[in-house]
């Protein structure tokens, strides 16, 4: 389920039958680690702002680096990285595929994506 809208308030969503929940972060307010606990036994979506300049246009190595960031604060079982909200829709495939690749080189998390 993806909750949008600025300063939205997800605790009314927290009885919604669902099995992944994502909202926007940054328009929301609340981070991953607090809509984890508002959700628990839920799979939590997100962590890449959609409007990143990384994503949209920083380096490979900049944009891996984010991805493993993103990934080192959000490493448990039940956590998919996806983008917060909606992807411009001029944004290359490639810095999708990107993100995947970075994704395949994370090694610090406790188990196997």
């Amino acid at each position: 389920m993806h909750m949008c809208k600025p300063l939205v308030d997800l605790e009314r969503y927290v009885d919604y039958p669902c099995e992944a929940v994502n909202w926007g972060i940054l328009e929301s307010g609340v981070k991953l680690f607090e809509g984890r606990k508002l959700f628990p036994g839920k799979v939590i979506m997100g962590g890449m702002d959609d409007g990143s300049q990384i994503l949209i246009s920083g380096s490979p190595e900049e944009l891996e680096r984010e991805v493993h960031n993103i990934l080192a604060e959000n490493d448990y079982p039940g956590f998919i990285l996806a983008s917060d909200c909606t992807l411009p829709g001029n944004l290359p495939y490639e810095r999708i595929r990107m993100m995947e690749k970075a994704c395949e080189t994370y090694r610090g998390g406790s188990y196997e994506l």
